[in-house]
Order: structure tokens, then sequence, then C-alpha cells
């Protein structure tokens, strides 16, 4: 079985071009290193794909340079070395590896950008710090109390309130905090009576607190939604990262007011990490070959130029130097001795009523075929097409249209395989999000 799957995935990845790489590394609980690759690429059928190619037991250090030695090997056995456009994670010696030894192109994990902006933002604000610490411990107590449980369970039912486990959160996560609360805010009233009638009244928290968490829960909702859109493996997500971090400055803005001092703070914390943003040539390629998206989600139009006059110059060293010069628009010609010689021709061929018409059109469509050769016109072009609804696949569009643009479709192939988060290659090891857990040391 194994074979047969390593040959199909083999025969995929020989027939397409750009391939896109997410790793991690890990310890297990008895202190072995491992790293986990998989690939990702848009195969002929314009179906996005994923595949895990090898988990690695890593026996020596975790240096940059051995991690680039390891990813080598896995690459020249999978046949891909000269194929990865891009390898994402956020780890340092992963960006060391890919950046200094592999010398190939290297995209920070989204995901994890995102976890730093909101713990950054929790750790500097303290009222939601303090407000999380006793959320927290309350938590704790009924995990560890089976008294407290059973009183908790018992209330539930008598408020006619769905059994609910009050969730934990972890470190490593911010959604971990998020569920914590959101579930903390569920079940508020059960969970304040249990601790008064088991004589805790004092873990309760406040009414002030309990604003501050209803704030939290209100402003941290988008950066959820987020978070799980972009952890998807089964649609493009690279051409979303522009989009949804203006969006998420957007939400902020409008409902700031819940959590003043929580809101300026996550502001704070999107502008250091997304503040360039729109001049990452991949992230603004990906979004301009979005359909979907195009030049909407920008808020720069100098950045938008920028991506265009590269993506041209990209679009050109795949032209030949006759097609280039073919591009040039070719002026209308009313009746030169070439043309009236082809319609004479056509006409001797023919001697129908629409002879002349049918040889103009022909001429014309002739011409309009070598104009729309050029890179500017087919991106103008491309650009000039209506954007489809957000909730359709954009590979499906390039799927149907990719024949009128010959050169732009291959380097849609090329930005929309690359994934925006290194959680594929995560998610071999955790199920229902839990990232930390025994099953995923194991």
């Amino acid at each position: 079985m194994y074979d047969e799957a390593v040959k199909q995935v083999q025969g995929e990845l020989r027939e397409t071009p750009h391939v896109s790489l997410t790793t991690d590394l890990w310890t297990s609980r008895q202190t072995r290193g491992f790293i986990t690759v998989t690939a990702h690429y848009i195969n002929s059928e314009w179906n996005l794909k994923s595949a895990v190619l090898e988990t690695a037991r890593l026996k020596v250090d975790h240096t940059a340079e051995n991690i680039a030695d390891e990813l080598k090997r896995i690459c020249t056995l999978w046949e891909i070395l000269d194929k990865e456009c891009c390898i994402t994670d956020n780890a340092a010696n992963i960006v060391a590896a890919v950046t200094k030894y592999m010398k190939i192109k290297q995209q920070p994990c989204f995901a994890h950008t995102l976890n730093l902006v909101v713990q950054d933002s929790i750790k500097n604000t303290n009222e939601i710090k303090l407000s999380q610490e006793k959320i927290k411990r309350i938590v704790s107590f009924f995990h560890h109390s089976v008294k407290a449980t059973d009183k908790l369970s018992e209330i539930q039912n008598q408020n006619g309130v769905e059994k609910k486990k009050l969730i934990m959160d972890v470190d490593t996560r911010w959604n971990s905090t998020f569920y914590m609360m959101e579930r903390f805010l569920e079940q508020h009233e059960a969970i304040t009576t249990t601790l008064c009638l088991l004589g805790k009244g004092n873990m309760c928290l406040s009414s002030e607190e309990l604003e501050v968490v209803k704030g939290a829960v209100l402003l941290l909702g988008p950066f959820e939604e987020a978070t799980r859109e972009m952890s998807t493996e089964n649609f493009t997500s690279l051409s979303k990262v522009i989009p949804i971090t203006r969006a998420l400055q957007q939400c902020i803005n409008s409902n700031a007011h819940m959590s003043a001092g929580f809101g300026t703070e996550l502001q704070k914390q999107l502008q250091k990490r997304f503040a360039t943003v729109e001049k990452v040539f991949q992230l603004g390629a990906a979004t301009l070959l979005d359909v979907r998206f195009k030049k909407v989600s920008f808020v720069d139009m100098g950045n938008v130029k920028v991506t265009e006059e590269r993506i041209m110059n990209l679009m050109r060293s795949e032209y030949s130097q006759e097609e280039i010069n073919e591009s040039v628009p070719v002026p209308h010609v009313s009746q030169s001795s070439e043309t009236e010689s082809h319609i004479n021709e056509v006409q001797a061929k023919r001697g129908s009523l629409w002879q002349c018409f049918d040889a103009k059109v022909e001429t014309t469509m002739k011409s309009q075929r070598l104009t729309s050769i050029g890179p500017h016109i087919e991106l103008r072009r491309y650009l000039e097409e209506p954007i489809i609804p957000r909730d359709e696949d954009p590979l499906k569009w390039w799927k149907m249209d990719s024949v009128l643009f010959p050169k732009l479709h291959a380097l849609a192939k090329k930005f929309l395989c690359i994934p925006a988060t290194s959680v594929p290659s995560e998610r071999l090891f955790f199920r229902k999000q839990e990232l930390i857990s025994h099953r995923r040391s194991a």
C-alpha cells in the first residue's frame, strides 16, 4: 500500500512545476526528535492537493544546517528539489535553513504570527491578563474536584443549561484562551451558583471583570474565525492574508469601545506584525491572482503597481522575443495590399454573399490574437474580468479561463498553491485542534 501511494504522489509531483512545502519539528515524550514535511500543489485539473511526504527521525541537533540537509534529502527523494517555490514556517532554525542554506523562499506562518499578536496583546493588557488568570483558577478548581464537577452538573440540570465541560487554555495556542472565556461566559450563571454553594464565592468574577471578558471575547471572535479559516488545506489560503489582515483591523476599529485598552493593544500588535504585508511580493501576487480579491483589499495602490510590474516581468521571462515584438498593438489598416490579397484569396475559394465580410473578420481576429500575447495586455484583461463571489473557488475559475491567459495562469498556479500556515504539517499529530496533547507527543 505504501509503495502504491508513493508512486501515485510521485506521479502527481512530476506533472506539476510548482510545489510548496510546510514543515514541523517536534519532540516525543521519549525525547526523540522528528521532522514532518507536507507538499502542496495544484494539479492539471486545478485541484489543490496536499500530501505528507515524510515523518523522519531527526537524530542530529536541530541546527539550521542539519535541518537543511534533511530537507534536501527529502526533496531529492521525491524529485522536487528544483520545484518548490516556498517553504512555510516561522521557526527561526527552519527560516535559516531555508533562506541561508537552501536558498529558496520562505513564507512566515500566518496562524503563528496571529497567535503572537493575540498573546502579546493579552500579556500587555493587565485587566485582560488578570481576568484570564482568574478564570483559569476557576476551571482548574472544577477539573480537580469531583464534588465541584458533580455539583456544577446538578446546577446545569436545574437551570436547563446544556452540560458542557469547562475548557482550560494552553499557553502556546491563543484560541484556547478564547474558547475558555467563551465557555465560561456561556456557563457563567451555573458556575457562579456552584461556587457560592461550595463556599468559594471569593473565586467568582465581579461584574466589572465579567464585562472585561465579554469585551475580550467580542474582539477575539474575528481572530478565531481568521485562524480557523486560514488553517484549511482544501482551499488556497495565501491570497487571504492581505484581505483578512485588513478585515481584522476594521473589526477592531468597530468594536474597540467594548474593551478600549485591549482593542488599542490589538491594533498596535497588528500594525507591528503586518505593517508591510502589502509589500511582500508573494502575498501581493497571490492576492492579485485570486479572482475573488484582486486589488480590492489593498490600501496603497502604489503597492499594487509594484506587484503588477513584477508579475509582468515574470511573464516576460516566459515569452520569446518574437512573441514580445508581436505583442505591440497593431494599428487598424483599412485595405492594405496584403489584406486585399487575402480577401481575393477567400473570394476565389468561397464566392458567397458574406465572403468579403468573413475575410475582414478573419483578418481582424488574427490581428487581435497577435495583440493579446503581450504580458501587459494579458494582465490588464485579467484585471478587467469581474470579481467572483468570495465563497466560490478561484481555482475553478482559472480552470475554465486559463486558456485566455496563457502566461498568467502559470503564475496563478505558482502562487496560489502556497499555504499561508504551517498547520497542515502539524495536523498529523492532533485531533479536534488539540495541538498540545499526549497523542501528538506519542
